[in-house]
C-alpha cells in the first residue's frame, strides 16, 4: 500500500510540473522555469531515496526476526540438552534435583510431606550386553511410557541415568498412598516388553524415602532412597522398600563399601595373597591359590566375605575379577621367568563373571598378554552356580578346555553335589570344602564324606585337593586315603607375593 501511495504522489508531481512548466515557458520566464524543474528533480530524488530506505528497513527487520527465531530455537536446544534426557525425553537428574530443592524449601514452611522413589531396572545390563544399546533404548522408552501412564499427574518422573529413574511425589497425606503408587508401578512392568527383536520380562527395584523435618537437604533424601532401593535388590528385586532409620547403619556401611569399591582398583588398594598347594606324596609346592585382599585408605582392611557379596550385587565383580585374573597370570609368569618350576595359579570365578559374554575373550587376552601357558591357569567354579544353567556351564567349560585352562570345582560337597553334572561337565579337579576337613579325625561323618569324595573323583579321573588342612592328623588321614593335594594353615596362610617366594625357597630347601 505504501509503495502505491508513493507512485500516485510522483504521478501528481510530474503532471503538475508539466502544466506549470508549460505556463512558465509560454510566459518566457526562464528563471522560474529552471527553479521549478530543479525543485521537482530534488523532490523526485528524495522520494526515491525514501522508498529505497524503507525497503532496506523492512528487509533488515525480517532478517532480525529470523535471527531471533534461530536464537530462540538454539536456546531451547541448549535447555533441553541441559535438563532433559535424549532417549526417553524425560526430565534428567539435573532437572529433578532442582525441582526437589524447590519442593524441599516449600515443605520446610508448609510442613507438607512428600516422597521420592528411586527406581532401578533389575538386570537391565544383560539386555544391553546381549542385544545392544539400541534395543536397550527401545525397552527404556516402553518402560517410560508405562511409568508415565501409571503416575499420570501424581508425580514428576525423571531419568536418573542408565537404568535408573526418579519419581517426586508431592503433598502426600499417608504412607499408604506411596505404597499404592509403588505397587501400581511394579504391576505395570509385569507384562512383557515386546520389541521387533525379542520379548523381555523386566522387573524393578524401588527405594522410597519420605521427607520429614529431620531431613536436612535433598542429598540426604536421595541417599535414603538409594539405601532402600539397594535393600529391595538384596531381597531379590521386583519389590519396593521404604527407608527407615533401622536400615541406616547396616545399609550405610554397605553403601560406603560399594562406593569405595568403585575406586579401589584406580587407587591401587586391591592386592593378591597366595596360599601354596602341596602335593601330598612328594611334599612339593605344585600350585598356589590367588586370594583377593582389600586395604581401604579410610576404612582399613575389609575382608572378602564382606565386600565380595557387595561386588556381586553391584556388578563390580566383573572389573575386579578381571583384574584378579590378570594380576595372578602376571605373577605366575614372573615366577617362570625367574626360573621356578611350572605351577598352576588358581583363581576363583564368580557366577556373574562366568555368565559375562566377554569372559572367554578376557581369558584368551590375559593369557596372550601375560605370556603364561594356558595349562598354568586354574579357574575355580562352585557347584552351586555351575548347576544354575547346566547347558551354559557345559558350553563355557568346553570353550575353556579348548583354550587349555585347568578347571576345578571349589567347595565340593557344600552345594547340590549332583553326580550328573560331574559326568557331563569337563572338570579336572574337585576341592573338598574345608567344613568337611576341620576336625576330620574326630567326626566320623566328615571322614566318610571326605573319603567318598576322593574315591568318586578318582573314579571319574579327576584330581582332589583338600582345603583347610590345619592339623597333622588330618593330613595323615588324607594321605592314607590317596588325596592328591592339600592346602591350609598347616603349611601356610595366604601371603604376599614376596613372602610366597621366600616361603617357596625355604620350603624347597627343606624338602630337598
Amino acid at each position: 500500500m505504501g509503495g502505491k501511495k508513493y507512485y500516485i504522489i510522483e504521478s501528481v508531481i510530474i503532471i503538475s510540473t508539466i502544466i506549470v512548466s508549460f505556463i512558465f515557458w509560454e510566459q518566457k520566464d526562464l528563471v522560474l522555469y529552471s527553479i521549478l524543474i530543479m525543485g521537482t528533480s530534488l523532490s523526485m530524488l528524495a522520494m526515491t531515496c525514501n522508498r529505497k530506505l524503507k525497503k532496506e528497513v523492512l528487509q533488515t527487520t525480517e532478517e532480525l526476526k529470523e535471527a531471533n527465531k534461530d536464537l530462540l530455537l538454539q536456546q531451547e536446544k541448549i535447555h533441553n540438552l541441559a535438563y532433559y534426557d535424549g532417549v526417553t525425553l524425560l526430565p534428567n537428574r539435573t532437572y529433578f534435583i532442582d525441582a526437589l530443592k524447590t519442593v524441599l524449601e516449600e515443605s520446610k514452611f508448609t510442613g507438607n510431606k512428600f516422597a521420592i522413589l528411586f527406581i532401578d531396572l533389575d538386570k537391565f545390563k544383560q539386555i544391553n550386553d546381549t542385544f545392544g544399546h539400541d534395543i536397550g533404548d527401545v525397552v527404556l522408552k516402553i518402560i517410560t511410557k508405562r511409568l508415565k501412564k501409571r503416575l499420570k499427574s501424581n508425580g514428576l518422573l525423571a531419568r536418573a541415568g542408565g537404568d535408573e529413574f526418579f519419581v517426586l511425589l508431592k503433598d502426600i497425606e499417608t504412607e499408604g498412598e506411596i505404597i499404592n503408587i509403588a505397587e501400581n508401578i511394579l504391576q505395570s512392568i509385569k507384562r512383557p516388553v515386546i520389541t521387533d527383536k525379542c520379548e523381555f520380562y523386566v522387573s524393578l527395584s524401588i527405594g522410597i524415602s519420605i521427607w520429614d523435618d529431620k531431613i536436612i537437604d535433598e542429598n540426604q533424601l536421595m541417599k535414603y532412597a538409594d539405601i532402600a532401593m539397594y535393600n529391595a535388590k538384596k531381597m531379590g528385586g521386583n519389590t519396593y522398600r521404604i527407608y527407615y532409620e533401622e536400615l541406616s547403619k547396616h545399609e550405610m556401611e554397605n553403601l560406603m563399601i560399594a562406593n569405595s569399591l568403585r575406586n579401589a582398583i584406580a587407587k591401587d588398594e586391591l592386592n593378591l595373597s597366595y596360599q601354596p598347594k602341596i602335593d601330598i606324596d612328594s611334599g612339593e609346592v605344585v600350585g598356589m591359590e590367588a586370594l583377593l585382599r582389600w586395604e581401604n585408605s579410610e576404612i582399613g582392611q575389609i575382608f572378602p566375605d564382606k565386600f565380595i557379596p557387595i561386588a556381586e550385587d553391584t556388578g563390580l565383580i566383573i572389573p575386579i575379577g578381571t583384574w584378579v585374573i590378570k594380576e595372578a597370570c602376571k605373577m605366575n609368569k614372573s615366577m617362570l621367568d625367574l626360573g621356578y618350576p611350572p605351577m598352576r595359579v588358581s583363581v576363583n570365578i564368580s557366577a556373574k563373571q562366568f555368565k559375562d559374554v566377554n569372559f572367554i575373550n578376557i581369558i584368551k587376552d590375559t593369557l596372550k598378554d601375560s605370556g603364561l601357558p594356558a595349562n598354568q591357569l586354574e579357574l575355580e567354579i562352585t557347584e552351586t552356580f555351575a548347576l544354575i544353567d547346566v547347558k551354559n556351564t557345559i558350553e563355557m567349560l568346553s570353550k575353556l578346555k579348548e583354550i587349555g585352562v585347568y578347571i576345578s570345582v571349589d567347595d565340593f560337597g557344600k552345594g547340590y553335589s549332583s553326580l550328573n553334572y560331574l559326568r557331563d561337565m569337563d572338570i579336572d579337579e574337585l576341592k573338598i570344602d574345608k567344613s568337611f576337613i576341620l576336625g576330620l579325625t574326630k567326626n566320623p561323618k566328615n571322614a566318610s564324606i571326605a573319603k567318598t569324595i576322593i574315591m568318586l573323583a578318582h573314579q571319574l579321573n579327576m584330581n582332589v585337593t583338600a582345603e583347610g588342612v590345619e592339623k597333622v592328623e588330618d593330613l595323615l588321614f588324607l594321605k592314607s586315603n590317596k588325596c592328591d593335594k592339600v592346602q591350609g594353615f598347616y603349611y601356610s596362610k595366604p601371603v604376599t607375593k614376596d613372602i610366597f617366594i621366600d616361603y617357596l625357597n625355604e620350603y624347597n630347601k627343606e624338602t630337598c
